[in-house]
């Protein structure tokens, strides 16, 4: 927009508080939507100060960027804070002849975000109700409750399941105090939805779960949407999206792609340590690597492997690794000598795994250059991904399949079919091939700890403890000064 039309805005918008807009329907809208701000997520307190195009202001910028600043969470995704021009946007929406459909354009436009608004408001009706997870305690003596067994609480726990929705509502309720296989049933359901083992027992955990507030849940949804506004409101290049806390991998083939039409893969994260974190970011994948080198992290090499190796210099050769001068594929090989293994402590030489299907990396890795030198691989510890909870990496990410990731990533290039793909990952007399992406596709990593999709709505461990981060970035901010985007 140009300096003088911003400006003209801007001076519209300071002039508003003086005029008597009483009877102007756009402001009534507003004012309303305002009111409700709890329904996006947001919270009301932030918008009821007497000043209403300054509440307005404030509202509209936090409903498209968010409240924070993702970089004060401590995450690599940067806002495009011109990407909406805040003054005109309050400018329009007070004189539009449709404040609806304006105001709804500021939001974030994909699926999953209005689906879990609508999730968030049937959770605000149930948090009424704070008896719901109030479930009586196991028969005593009893850690774990399987079908056949005697409880008390079976009327309440059926009750839950069916406020949640994991009870279908076709299926009948069971007499008595008996925990049968029908309630087992819907408990799966629910621990399928929490990222729990599917036993259907009702275990120390899954109790965990079960009883956690619900008040507790409408929470982390709004914690969700904030991360949503981090993210560009509308994709326009088709994307790869990793779900941390959800262990899960997502490929678009178009931006328009729904949700069933999406590619989805399991994955393997970084594990709880700090240093250890996958971090949350964006980037952008630009080449794939076959029967890649894995060159070991100085960190990972002085403190894991340096120890193993002069215990059994065996385990070189036993792992397949070796000391090398210089960088890239063609870096020279050297004795593992003792001076050379001091070299490596001091970064003068640095130790890497040659290829194959013991590599740490797998057979195929994926690379988005990034300051946190993270990327995507596959993994000769396929049994890894059994587990329902899977922070197990030193922060790259795993994928299960990743010959079908490769395929999907290549799918335009008529020399590479599934075919060639898996011959490149197997043949053992092949060196590391690098292949180029005919264009970058755009990589996020975030942190959904609640997703609404159509099958249901799932709730993830906060497996970092950045929902809690989050949740005190928010409550600290209305004691702050907040400075609206510029």
């Amino acid at each position: 927009m140009p300096r003088a039309s911003r400006l003209l805005c801007l001076l519209f918008c300071l002039l508003l508080p003086t005029r008597t807009m009483a009877d102007s329907p756009q402001e009534q809208f507003l004012r309303s939507a305002l009111q409700a701000a709890a329904t996006v997520g947001l919270d009301p307190a932030d918008y009821s100060g007497p000043d209403f195009t300054a509440n307005l202001r404030r509202y509209v910028a936090d409903l498209h960027y968010g409240r924070i600043d993702p970089a004060a969470a401590g995450h690599g995704l940067r806002t495009d804070r011109s990407r909406l021009d805040v003054d005109a946007t309050v400018a329009q929406l007070l004189t539009s002849d449709d404040v609806a459909r304006d105001l709804a354009a500021v939001e974030p436009s994909f699926i999953h975000y209005h689906l879990l608004k609508a999730a968030l408001a049937r959770y605000r009706v149930l948090e009424k109700d704070p008896s719901l997870t109030e479930l009586p305690t196991l028969p005593r003596g009893v850690t774990t409750l399987r079908p056949g067994m005697p409880w008390a609480g079976t009327a309440a726990l059926t009750r839950l399941l069916q406020a949640l929705g994991d009870w279908p509502t076709s299926r009948a309720v069971p007499r008595g105090d008996v925990y049968t296989q029908t309630h087992a049933s819907a408990v799966q359901h629910f621990q399928w939805r929490h990222l729990l083992a599917t036993d259907g027992a009702l275990g120390p955990t899954t109790w965990r779960e079960l009883t956690t507030p619900l008040s507790a849940r409408v929470r982390t949804m709004e914690l969700t949407l904030e991360r949503w506004r981090w993210v560009p409101p509308h994709l326009h290049e088709a994307p790869i999206v990793v779900n941390i806390p959800e262990f899960r991998l997502f490929a678009w083939e178009t931006p328009e792609d729904e949700e069933s039409r999406l590619l989805k893969l399991e994955v393997i994260v970084g594990e709880r340590y700090l240093s250890k974190h996958t971090p949350v970011f964006a980037g952008s994948l630009r080449y794939l690597v076959f029967r890649p080198y894995w060159d070991v992290p100085h960190s990972i090499a002085v403190k894991e492997l340096l120890p193993k190796i002069r215990h059994d210099r065996g385990y070189l050769q036993r792992e397949h690794l070796e000391l090398v001068r210089g960088f890239g594929n063609r870096a020279i090989p050297v004795p593992a000598t003792s001076a050379n293994l001091a070299a490596v402590v001091t970064g003068q030489l640095r130790l890497r795994q040659r290829p194959g299907a013991d590599n740490a990396l797998g057979l195929v890795k994926f690379m988005l250059p990034n300051p946190y030198n993270v990327y995507l691989h596959s993994t000769p510890a396929q049994s890894l991904f059994a587990k329902p909870s899977r922070a197990f990496s030193h922060g790259c990410v795993r994928v299960q399949d990743a010959a079908k990731l490769a395929a999907f990533l290549l799918r335009d290039n008529p020399e590479w079919n599934a075919e060639r793909v898996a011959t490149a990952m197997a043949d053992e007399s092949a060196n590391s091939l690098i292949v180029p992406l005919a264009k970058p596709v755009p990589v996020y990593f975030v942190y959904a700890t609640a997703i609404a999709a159509r099958d249901g709505l799932r709730f993830f461990p906060d497996v970092y403890g950045h929902d809690a981060d989050l949740d005190r970035l928010l409550r600290n901010r209305k004691n702050a000064d907040v400075q609206l985007p510029q």
